[in-house]
């Protein structure tokens, strides 16, 4: 058998994405809400509060959070145990009065054990239970799809809505490329970060010794000091866990090894140009000293050459059609000229035939006649 249990912990991003769900509720019942989240240790994880929520409900959902995770069940199930003649009369005083016994504070609770408690208030008692419920069944729902992980609920930090920041409009310019994606394994920085840490925790923790610890509790170090001793002891590891715990979530959400690697390799290529530098060559002006006009210029120069070549071919081949409409033209307008000119020659053809037969006629007209009166004359002649 195991002689350390390591129980499960409720991480920050499992509280983002518990609060994303109360808020999806919140706003589908039109409430908005003042949202807590703490972890097994009454730590607070988390807290959202909603435009419009009442202020003067901050310390309350807190307080319903605090009082569900520390008593490990719904604060609901307090309200008449809490009245006068109740079992647990006057336990709402105790904890310095941050014991709430409305109904909005659930605890979570996976494989049987309580690992943090939501506690939500502005609304009535069932609202506030049914937003809280919805960010415990959240949760519950990523524990269903990590059961590889049974000891640590983790939730990618990408799984959580961000809220307040619109989505920019796609570009119709072309952008660069994006980087290639930088590994995760920590460079020489990250590593030694990593070790810095470790050493200003190691130090922090030999300071708190056990002769410090035991002066501020000489009773019972006096009576009992193998019971101070092991108390110090496990304060001691519980604070190195959750420095540990609290330092990694902070690299995982600011993501720092990203960062580093990434500043390395701006090192690096900074080292590579220097090596490659030519003395008396002047260097390339860094990005940060360019103008807004020329950020815009060299931003656009791809686009807009893209669009003068095509442009360019688009007139060149109009021109192309262009030559070939005009040398159409011309050899119409030769064909008008020819079919003119034979025109012309039918016409004169056809005026002298009408000259020629207008002559013609004319002169058997006159012939006609001389018959005719030679003929009478001889008519005439013959009768005398």
């Amino acid at each position: 058998m195991a002689a350390v249990h390591r129980p499960a912990h409720l991480t920050h991003h499992a509280a983002k994405l518990a609060s994303a769900a109360c808020i999806e509720k919140s706003k589908a019942i039109g409430v908005p809400m003042n949202i807590a989240i703490v972890d097994a240790s009454l730590y607070l994880l988390h807290f959202e509060r909603m435009p419009g929520a009442k202020l003067t409900s901050i310390d309350i959902s807190m307080n319903k959070a605090f009082t569900a995770a520390g008593h490990r069940a719904p604060t609901s199930v307090y309200k008449e145990n809490v009245w006068p003649g109740g079992a647990a009369f006057g336990l709402n005083n105790s904890n310095g009065g941050r014991f709430m016994y409305v109904a909005g504070g659930i605890p979570i609770v996976i494989d049987g054990e309580v690992v943090g408690a939501i506690g939500c208030s502005t609304g009535t008692p069932a609202q506030d239970t049914e937003v809280a419920q919805a960010g415990i069944d959240a949760v519950q729902e990523i524990v269903k799809k990590k059961q590889s992980q049974p000891n640590e609920i983790e939730v990618v930090a990408e799984a959580v809505p961000t809220r307040g920041i619109m989505d920019a409009p796609a570009s119709r310019s072309p952008s660069p490329p994006p980087d290639a994606p930088v590994a995760s394994t920590p460079g020489p920085r990250a590593t030694a970060l990593q070790k810095v840490f470790e050493g200003a925790l190691s130090a922090s923790l030999k300071a708190h010794t056990y002769s410090n610890f035991s002066t501020c509790f000489p009773t019972p170090a006096r009576h009992c000091p193998g019971a101070i001793e092991q108390v110090w002891g496990a304060l001691n590891g519980r604070l190195k866990e959750e420095c540990t715990r609290e330092f990694e979530q902070i690299l995982e959400d600011r993501r720092v090894v990203d960062g580093l690697n990434q500043w390395e390799k701006v090192v690096d290529e900074a080292r590579k140009r220097r090596d490659r530098a030519v003395e008396g060559e002047i260097p390339q002006r860094p990005l940060h000293t360019l103008s807004p006009e020329e950020l815009y210029t060299a931003h656009l120069t791809p686009y807009l050459l893209k669009e003068t070549e095509e442009l360019q071919t688009k007139v060149h081949k109009s021109q192309q059609e262009n030559l070939m409409v005009i040398g159409k033209i011309n050899e119409q307008r030769a064909e008008i000229e020819r079919l003119l000119n034979g025109l012309e020659n039918v016409v004169k053809d056809v005026e002298g035939s009408i000259d020629a037969m207008r002559t013609s006629q004319q002169t058997g007209f006159d012939g006609l006649r001389d018959d005719v009166w030679q003929m009478e004359q001889e008519v005439a002649a013959t009768r005398r």
